[in-house]
């Protein structure tokens, strides 16, 4: 008989083990889903067509590799990083804190796609594994743009690897790798700040804002949005010590501004 169970995380197994040909064996014999919730920890396990499928039949909710998975995208970069800027004697040292920093900046990553994944799936219309698919598409297209523009002036990328990479990378590694840029790949650097910078724009705003966005203003956009970011929490710094405020009216100044403080400031 086929298990049923609350979630179903296949983490091997071939690409493609679940395709359009086999779909019907995921469902019990009275026409239910073995699973409501597929998270695919195993790339590619599912072919798009068997995503479609079972959300179509009976509105299986799958977390779509590129989502579930973008940890390991993540950790790889990490990796790269402490191969150069630390020695073999400095990351045996180092290793026990690093383990436990990047544990922590996985998992808040992990949830700030997951928190904007769901969102999007409870407000608009679309299967998760469109949500998914859109997300990196949004992150990915102003990531390229940022990059392009470093391509004609790459004059901002020491300041914003020094600014960003202690709030992106697990602080041990990112105190290492500001104080030795140098170590680092050619190109690397604004890569990263490239892929902070989508980053922090697609997760605060989501993906329809992001989508609207005019193509040939992205790169401006978004490192607009990085100082847009920082004038707003100095409001939000500034409307916490006022005096003369009470509780519930500065709790809700705050609130707004730290939901729609940077968009708005960007004035478009």
């Amino acid at each position: 008989a086929r298990l049923a169970a609350d979630v179903f995380v296949p983490a091997g197994g071939r690409p493609h083990t679940l395709n359009a040909q086999n779909t019907d064996a995921f469902f019990l014999a009275d026409g239910r889903p073995s699973s409501p919730l597929v998270v695919e920890g195993a790339n590619l396990f599912l072919t798009p067509e068997a995503r479609l499928r079972l959300y179509q039949r009976a509105g299986v909710r799958v977390v779509k590799d590129s989502s579930a998975n973008k940890c390991g995208v993540i950790s790889s970069s990490f990796e790269i990083v402490s191969a150069h800027v630390l020695d073999r004697v400095e990351f045996e040292e180092l290793k026990p804190r690093l383990v436990d920093e990047i544990l922590l900046r996985l998992r808040t990553l992990a949830g700030l796609e997951a928190k904007l994944l769901f969102r999007e799936y409870a407000n608009y219309p679309g299967s998760l594994p469109q949500i998914s698919t859109r997300i990196s598409q949004c992150i990915n297209q102003a990531k390229d743009a940022v990059l392009d523009h470093f391509e004609q002036d790459d004059s901002q990328v020491p300041a914003l690897f020094a600014t960003l990479a202690p709030e992106h990378l697990p602080p041990t590694l990112a105190t290492y790798a500001v104080d030795r840029l140098e170590q680092l790949p050619k190109g690397y650097a604004a890569a990263a700040v490239a892929s902070f910078v989508a980053s922090r724009l697609v997760y605060s705003e989501g993906i329809n804002f992001c989508e609207t966005l005019p193509k040939d203003r992205l790169a401006h956009i978004a490192l607009s949005f990085v100082d847009a970011q920082r004038e707003t929490q100095r409001a939000v710094d500034a409307v916490k010590t006022a005096e003369g405020l009470d509780t519930a009216h500065r709790d809700a100044i705050v609130r707004l501004l730290d939901r729609g403080g940077a968009r708005a400031s960007l004035d478009l």
